[in-house]
């Protein structure tokens, strides 16, 4: 019973798992919040992206020869709005500093103007709300930005819950929405994201059902990838861990940045799957490249299909408060570089460098990791197989007394020289790490069995028991002895 208890178990589990750790943080800038997710990486087999940020710079700007205006308006008038609706100081939204930054460097002045309040953005309502004042005048005017679809009519896709919700005037003319579907398309066609900027003439509040408002423009926004995330995604690839792209941008445009960073191109709006029959939604998700212009439901419902229904290992990575749910959700959430708080907190990877580069990384020492681990497990299985068989026949074959404290000191020795397999230079596999118990049973009981019939072998050739302690004492030797040869054989057959 003694020789039966893995003493050092959850030693040598602890130690392996805190020294991986710490490599990743040290060598791949990754802060692991969880050091049980280690293992959920090694098996992770499909991975759901966030774009921007994430696969894209996040350094979004400005194209003003793109920008297109209604009829009403000029392209200055479009810009201005657009800064009269951001927030100047919000310095870490991509899209704020992009609107910002074209309006310092156009010859446009928003002199007379001051805002007066602003509705931030929400991820389920896609827009932002300002209130802006006139100085000459004292008139207040609301301007609206956002997803193009929600600036048109905020009831697209569904009611959400925001205290505004209008139609603009030209809603219902058809030649003008073919007009502005096809130039989105076509922005969104060359990797463009659109925002679309509409105002109102008076203050919104207010006026309620009969707040007059006109669609003013679209500003063409460009996120290009980041310069590695192709040979990142080609890395994992080679890993076989499949990516998915999720995104809240429009389908074209993550159709053209998943074709610049050599993913598929089967992009569906997450209308299409919200839509679904309940029947096809799981196969849509599962055959589908990504999806575009997503809530956060659908995130963390793609997560939950995949991972529950298809019975994949699932990682997500996001960055923001609508990206919270699905990280949790998802068996290894990671936080990417300047996430938010809340998504920190649901992240069991946190990275702390721009990109998909470190995943890669993770994914490579995580595997190392539990190669070193499944070598301890089957080494310590095989070794109390040993004691116990090899103890029981010599006691009842040959009537050998063996003093207890020498089976501790064996227990201990086949515990403690194990320790160092945190260090053994183990290599990645190509294919996620999963637990097979039987396999790991199967190889556990050919080392075992076949160690043991070599330890009887030499005690019965030497004929080594004149004593309970002569017994006892060639037991320990001879299994510490052989120990470096079990373990090479364990390494080089793993």
């Amino acid at each position: 019973m003694i020789a039966s208890i893995p003493i050092a178990l959850p030693l040598v589990l602890q130690v392996n798992l805190a020294l991986g750790a710490s490599y990743l943080a040290k060598h791949y800038h990754a802060i692991v919040t969880s050091t049980p997710a280690l293992q959920d990486i090694a098996s992770m087999s499909m991975l759901c992206s966030d774009k921007t940020g994430t696969l894209t710079t996040a350094n979004m700007s400005i194209i003003p020869d793109r920008i297109f205006a209604a009829s009403d308006f000029t392209e200055d008038e479009v810009i201005k709005y657009a800064f009269l609706c951001s927030n100047a100081d919000k310095k870490d939204d991509p899209i704020d500093r992009a609107i910002v930054t074209a309006f310092k460097a156009s010859p446009v002045s928003a002199d007379g103007f001051t805002q007066t309040e602003i509705i931030g953005f929400n991820p389920s309502v896609k827009r932002v709300v300002a209130f802006v004042k006139e100085q000459a005048t004292g008139k207040t005017l609301t301007i609206a930005k956002g997803l193009p679809a929600k600036i048109i009519d905020t009831a697209a896709g569904m009611v959400d819950d925001h205290e505004l919700q209008w139609k603009v005037t030209a809603a219902n003319d058809k030649a003008f929405l073919d007009k502005l579907e096809s130039t989105e398309n076509d922005l969104s066609t060359n990797g463009y994201k659109t925002i679309a900027i509409a105002v109102c003439d008076g203050n919104a509040r207010e006026l309620g059902d009969a707040a007059v408002w006109k669609f003013a423009g679209l500003l063409p926004m460009l996120d290009p990838p980041r310069h590695d995330t192709a040979a990142t995604i080609e890395s994992l690839h080679h890993a076989n861990l499949s990516v998915k792209m999720i995104t809240g941008d429009h389908a074209n445009v993550g159709r053209e940045t998943a074709r610049l960073i050599g993913l598929g191109t089967a992009i569906y709006p997450g209308e299409q799957m919200r839509d679904a029959p309940s029947e096809t939604k799981n196969s849509i998700i599962h055959e589908a490249d990504g999806f575009a212009a997503v809530l956060p439901s659908d995130k963390r419902e793609i997560v939950m299909v995949l991972r529950n229904h298809f019975g994949y290992v699932t990682g997500m990575t996001g960055d923001g408060v609508n990206d919270a749910p699905a990280l949790s959700a998802a068996q290894v959430g990671i936080a990417v570089d300047g996430a938010t708080d809340a998504a920190k907190n649901a992240a069991d990877l946190i990275l702390t460098e721009p990109g998909l580069s470190p995943i890669y990384g993770a994914v490579l020492e995580s595997r190392r990791i539990f190669s070193r681990i499944k070598s301890y497990v089957v080494y310590r299985v095989a070794a109390s197989l040993i004691l116990v068989l090899v103890l029981s026949i010599v006691i009842f074959v040959t009537g050998c007394a063996i003093d207890a404290l020498m089976v501790i000191i064996l227990a201990l020795l086949n515990d403690i020289s194990m320790i160092p397999v945190a260090y053994d230079n183990a290599q990645a596999t190509t294919k996620p790490q999963l637990p097979k118990a039987r396999s790991l049973v199967f190889q556990s009981l050919f080392y075992g069995l076949t160690h043991s019939a070599l330890t009887l072998m030499v005690c019965s050739v030497c004929k080594i028991f004149p004593s309970g302690f002569f017994c006892s004492y060639f037991l320990v030797t001879n299994n510490s002895l052989l120990l470096s040869t079990d373990i090479v054989l364990l390494h080089n057959e793993l």
